[in-house]
């Protein structure tokens, strides 16, 4: 299986901080940002807000990246400390938000945003500015005050674990954590299908992939078995939306459903909603004037309360699988849904069609 990306990271993390009794949201709003997921704890009245940076790629971290104004001025010597100090700049806004008790930062290696500002940073000229320690040195948070959170990887089988206990921050405000938005159903629909978020599609009208909120496999997850028997095997897609989405923007949403339909990589297309939005949901699929009605009536329709129960409307119907893989502007060949991460096992894998998307 190929390795996870930042998106599954996020679900898979929702679920271990809900499994400790937390009720969740994801894309929170802070006043100065939008965080991955934050977490409110009734017994301690206690928001804590999680940021995830997916750190798997750890050659392409370390490589010396030339193009990023200051290389060689003694400013930022690296690509890895360029994207550290980017991402401290983002976590002291949610410091000092306002909104939170406690700030986690989660990835693969977590220690490593500590580590730059002790050995790192301090290397530097020190007649150079610190971006990141001026934004600290008047301010009542300190870089200390963060915790942090080990993901596992892909292929481990260690659970998520809290390597630095994250200080009290001083809240003063409660955030909104929303129970119909598009990441609270994508989530959910994750959850229901055991799926892949934002699955890799072929892309008719570019060169960089569509992708898709949620994919899964029913039977085998090698797409080239599912083409070569699809009697016995689907890859569904699901379209999430959040409240109001279908309501504002029907034509858009119609769209987004036909293009999925007609890219050849899926077996079953669905749209999922809150359920708040039901009617205007079926309204878009079953009532409408548009020429491509006989498109959309393949789209099946999946809703999620806001407790998280994800209610089944009508089944999607059967399509006709044409691809297995992708060949890139890149000139290689990927799986479809997985879209990344070539393991020993399949880089010798022989497609059965490959769809052409270097042109």
């Amino acid at each position: 299986m190929p390795a996870i990306h930042e998106p599954t990271m996020h679900e898979m993390l929702w679920e271990w901080v809900a499994a400790q009794g937390y009720r969740v949201s994801g894309e929170v709003t802070i006043g100065n940002g939008r965080i991955d997921l934050v977490a409110y704890s009734e017994a301690d009245d206690e928001y804590v807000g999680i940021e995830v940076k997916d750190e798997s790629n750890e050659v392409a971290q370390q490589e010396v990246a030339s193009a990023i104004p200051g290389v060689g001025e003694g400013k930022i010597q690296s690509r890895e400390q360029h994207d550290w100090t980017d991402h401290w700049e983002q976590l002291y806004r949610y410091q000092t938000s306002g909104y939170l008790d406690k700030l986690y930062l989660a990835s693969q290696r977590p220690e490593y945003i500590f580590d730059h500002v002790q050995h790192h940073w301090k290397q530097r000229d020190a007649e150079q500015p610190d971006r990141v320690a001026e934004l600290y040195s008047n301010s009542d948070v300190r870089q200390s005050d963060l915790g942090s959170i080990r993901i596992p990887g892909p292929h481990q089988s260690d659970a998520f674990e809290i390597v630095r206990e994250a200080d009290q921050l001083q809240r003063t405000q409660e955030p909104s954590l929303s129970t119909t938005n598009e990441r609270w159903v994508q989530h959910h629909i994750w959850r229901e299908f055991d799926g892949i978020r934002e699955g890799v599609l072929p892309n008719y009208e570019g060169a960089h992939f569509r992708r898709i909120d949620v994919a899964a496999f029913t039977g085998s997850d090698d797409p080239t078995e599912v083409y070569a028997n699809q009697e016995a095997n689907d890859i569904i897609g699901v379209e999430a939306k959040g409240r109001n989405a279908v309501r504002n923007s029907p034509s858009r949403v119609q769209q987004q459903l036909i293009d999925y339909v007609n890219t050849g990589a899926l077996t079953r297309v669905n749209l999922a909603v809150p359920d708040t939005d039901r009617e205007p949901a079926v309204s878009l699929l079953r009532d409408t004037a548009s020429d491509d009605q006989a498109v959309l009536d393949n789209v099946g329709l999946y809703t999620v309360d806001q407790a998280g129960a994800v209610t089944h409307v009508w089944q999607s119907e059967k399509l006709t699988l044409r691809y297995d893989g992708i060949h890139t502007k890149e000139d290689y060949v990927t799986d479809i849904i997985w879209g990344y991460g070539s393991e020993e096992w399949d880089r010798e894998k022989q497609y059965q069609s490959v769809f052409e998307m270097r042109s």
